[in-house]
């Protein structure tokens, strides 16, 4: 949708926040934070 455009949204922001969001959060988790991983890659 940000190539698209039109929409006045700023879909690449909204991304970046996404991934910092989870990058925080496992930052500040750290000991879930590999439980996490450990999920998403198996």
């Amino acid at each position: 949708m940000s190539k698209k455009g039109g929409t006045n949204v700023a879909h690449d922001a909204h991304f970046g926040g996404a991934i910092f969001g989870i990058l925080y959060v496992l930052l500040i988790n750290f000991d879930k934070s590999t439980a996490f991983i450990e999920h998403i890659l198996n």
